[in-house]
């Protein structure tokens, strides 16, 4: 079987390789393309299309109107297609994928099947499911990476529970964590003018969306005593989805405080999110829904001590003796002040976090439920064929 991976969140791209690659090297024939910046990936080699290469040099080199763009990017897909026997949707963010599964399905029986990753699912609006709904008609499979998300698939399309299975990503991270952990020498930790000698470093939330919910997290630092503020070097990575704004509430809110700051506005490279992963001693998550994100997992495998709200679905934490802190919102303030001043004691209960994590979420552990999931795409083409 050759399949096609296609996304369109640039941002994810390690991620997205290291999926390709290790699909690549269990057996299955897989290239990726990033439908955003048209960046093509294929670990046996190939060249990009000859047509997406020719579509890239025209974008680039003439004013195309967006309308227009999207048109003629549609039709680069559609023949891109035609060579591949299935394709995977990662992430359906982008109503692009539901008109590319629409001019496919004039044409071909291609088999498809399409993955949620998180915020597409749990923050989907009225505006946004209808194509969504479109869209999974289509599909042969719907991938989840946990229990609650398969929940909320059918809470959301109940007509769709059958075909919905859970599969979570790897975590390439967690393998280069631990080449770096065994070389502290190589950390980067030029992403931030502050001197952390000496403090606790807290890190809160990992993008700049206002479902984060950073002014709440403000607020309950705030509220603790100036001399354990004075304490904290406090740190908002914020170099996605961030508008200006939010931005401003949250500096706004950031007046008078106590503690050490840096907003991180700027794109982080890999050696230097590994280095914050590394140097944080409390990672804060209470955003509105989450789906088990990758960024926690890596501060976790650190040593890290994860307070976070009581709302949020990671069971496969608390099924697997991994150590956190839940907490409610009323609460946040008097949880933060307990994970600081008893940091140590909290710091050795975590201590075998990071092995049962790798053990969770590393590739070599969940690479072949991914390949019997592709499988399942392979048995269908058979059968259609």
């Amino acid at each position: 079987m050759k399949l096609l991976i296609l996304y369109d969140i640039s941002h994810q791209a390690v991620l997205m390789r290291s999926l390709c690659k290790h699909v690549n090297e269990a057996g299955i024939s897989a290239d990726l393309i990033d439908v955003s910046s048209l960046d093509f990936y294929s670990p046996s080699g190939r060249k990009a299309p000859r047509l997406l290469r020719l579509y890239q040099t025209l974008s680039e080199n003439t004013p195309l109107r967006h309308f227009h763009r999207d048109r003629i990017l549609l039709w680069v897909l559609g023949r891109m297609a035609e060579h591949y026997d299935a394709l995977d949707f990662q992430g359906l963010y982008s109503p692009l994928f539901y008109a590319l599964v629409k001019r496919l399905k004039r044409n071909t029986t291609k088999v498809m099947k399409a993955q949620f990753w998180g915020s597409d699912l749990n923050l989907s609006q009225d505006h946004d499911l209808w194509w969504k709904r479109e869209m999974l008609s289509n599909m042969r499979v719907i991938q989840v990476a946990t229990p609650e998300m398969k929940e909320r698939v059918a809470e959301k399309f109940p007509e769709y529970s059958d075909i919905t299975v859970v599969c979570p990503f790897g975590n390439q991270h967690l393998d280069d964590l631990r080449q770096l952990m065994a070389n502290p020498s190589l950390q980067d930790r030029s992403f931030t003018k502050m001197n952390l000698q000496g403090k606790i470093v807290v890190c809160c939330g990992y993008n700049g969306k206002r479902f984060q919910q950073h002014l709440e997290m403000i607020q309950a630092l705030k509220a603790l005593p100036e001399d354990v503020q004075r304490r904290l070097a406090v740190v908002f990575p914020m170099t996605y989805e961030l508008n200006d704004d939010y931005l401003n509430d949250v500096m706004r809110e950031l007046d008078e405080v106590k503690f050490d700051y840096d907003i991180i506005i700027d794109r982080m490279t890999e050696r230097q999110v590994l280095t914050l992963r590394m140097l944080t001693d409390l990672v804060v998550n209470i955003q509105v829904m989450d789906a088990l994100a990758a960024s926690l997992q890596e501060h976790i495998f650190c040593g890290g001590v994860l307070l976070a709200g009581d709302w949020l679905p990671y069971s496969l934490f608390t099924a697997n003796g991994i150590y956190y802190i839940k907490t409610s919102m009323e609460d946040l303030s008097d949880k933060l002040r307990f994970a600081i001043e008893h940091l140590n004691e909290l710091k050795d209960k975590c201590a075998t976090n990071g092995k049962k994590l790798y053990e969770l979420t590393s590739w070599k552990t969940v690479i072949p439920s991914w390949t019997v999931v592709y499988g399942l795409l392979e048995k269908k083409n058979h059968h259609r064929s």
